[in-house]
């Protein structure tokens, strides 16, 4: 039986504010009317946001005990997932500025994870390769990720699996162009 937590909507409710109690109406009642167009925008914005940090501090959490970060994870998937990929496309493909993306490579060169390549075509790009090291490190960290994600999403059904990502892709659709 779950927990009942104070202030926490009533279970199965879709418009709930937070299943966690976390996060109530009155919290942020003062902005919105409750249950309007706008405050549903609101709590959905602002659950897609925390959903992705606790996420993130989630797989960090677990990617810890093998010395290992999600951004890490994320670099090398992009990096073994295009062929080749330049700095400033990895920045892109990420979501990181050219700066951030600088750093994390230099971490991952450093430990032999990955290696920089001279361009044939321009000689000043240097493209982005794993190592067999880097490999290998990348299939440790998919084998937790995979559980991980399997755990938190084992009750979504694949409509309701698909659905969520139509609005997602809708919500980055517009973000890219916004």
């Amino acid at each position: 039986m779950a927990k009942v937590l104070p202030n926490a909507a009533p279970e199965g409710d879709p418009l709930a504010w937070s299943s966690d109690g976390v996060e109530r109406p009155e919290s942020y009642g003062k902005f919105y009317s409750p249950r309007s167009t706008e405050d549903l925008r609101f709590r959905f914005m602002r659950r897609l946001v925390v959903s992705a940090r606790r996420w993130r501090g989630y797989v960090d959490q677990k990617l810890r005990r093998i010395d290992q970060t999600q951004a890490r994870w994320e670099t090398l998937l992009c990096i073994s997932a295009h062929d080749r990929p330049t700095q400033s496309e990895l920045a892109r493909l990420v979501s990181v500025e050219d700066p951030t993306v600088a750093r994390m490579l230099n971490a991952l060169e450093k430990d032999g994870d990955v290696r920089r390549i001279v361009a044939s075509a321009d000689r000043r790009q240097r493209l982005v390769e794993l190592t067999p090291q880097g490999e290998t490190a990348l299939v440790a960290m998919q084998l937790i990720i995979d559980l991980l994600r399997d755990s938190v999403l084992q009750d979504l059904t694949p409509d309701e699996l698909e659905a969520g990502l139509r609005i997602l892709d809708k919500v980055l659709a517009r973000l890219e162009t916004a």
